[in-house]
């Protein structure tokens, strides 16, 4: 898992080692990430991995050490991401635009690509893309459920230009991989944690990061039964 010493990240691997799996703790603060395990260690078998999203080098590393040790990779979540809050866009720089697309969405499928081979070995994988409500098109028109908001908000809403089109990208993202994945039985879904109080929404949100787990936990342990290519938070799902 990437993105995981904190957190949302963090959450979800203290719920994914209580249902005894073993679970790689991918931090990109090698330091960071050893001492989030410790503080996890009775919780199941956590173990910390330098993974940086940026660095194909700590991607390719990474899934060599879970190749070595277990010849297959049963669940992968991209929750690793980077917000640039108030990147508005006609005054966006380029250059970080281009930085958030990096994290956002070719460092997830890069990782996806080196790990499928693994995915590709287990009995029924599952890849879970952490997304934001941000991506989604009905967000960005003030329509359906988010109407309110646009009514009250109107051209204030928070509407980030790179990070609402780099997690409108991982959404696409999400659902070609569950086409290139159906015929081996790996399911591919998004998730929408909400507005989490964390570092990443620069603790605005309102729910605790034990809340915005559930719903990533949830699609990583889906049974065989479950969807796949969609777009969930915890009441459901979540229009494109």
């Amino acid at each position: 898992m990437t993105g995981a010493n904190k957190s949302i990240g963090y959450e979800v691997v203290r719920e994914l080692a209580r249902r005894g799996m073993t679970v790689y703790l991918g931090s990109r603060n090698e330091q960071a990430g050893h001492v989030a395990a410790e503080t996890l260690k009775d919780e199941g078998d956590v173990r910390p991995v330098r993974l940086d999203v940026t660095d194909r080098e700590t991607m390719e590393a990474a899934i060599e050490l879970v190749r070595s040790n277990h010849g297959c990779l049963d669940v992968l979540v991209n929750n690793a991401a980077a917000s640039g809050m108030g990147n508005d866009i006609l005054t966006a720089e380029m250059d970080d635009v281009k930085s958030l697309f990096e994290t956002n969405v070719w460092g997830p499928v890069v990782l996806v690509q080196l790990a499928a081979p693994l995915l590709r070995a287990a009995k029924a994988a599952r890849i879970v893309n952490v997304s934001s409500s941000a991506g989604s098109f009905d967000y960005l028109v003030g329509r359906g459920k988010y109407s309110a908001l646009s009514s009250r908000w109107g051209a204030e809403m928070v509407k980030p230009f790179g990070y609402c089109t780099s997690k409108t990208a991982l959404n696409a993202a999400t659902v070609l991989l569950a086409d290139a994945f159906r015929k081996d039985g790996v399911k591919v879904n998004a998730a929408n944690p909400g507005l989490v109080k964390s570092a990443l929404s620069q603790f605005a949100g309102e729910r605790g990061p034990e809340e915005g787990a559930k719903i990533i936990v949830r699609l990583a342990t889906l049974p065989d039964d479950g969807p796949t290519g969609g777009f969930f938070e915890q009441d459901g799902e979540v229009s494109w």
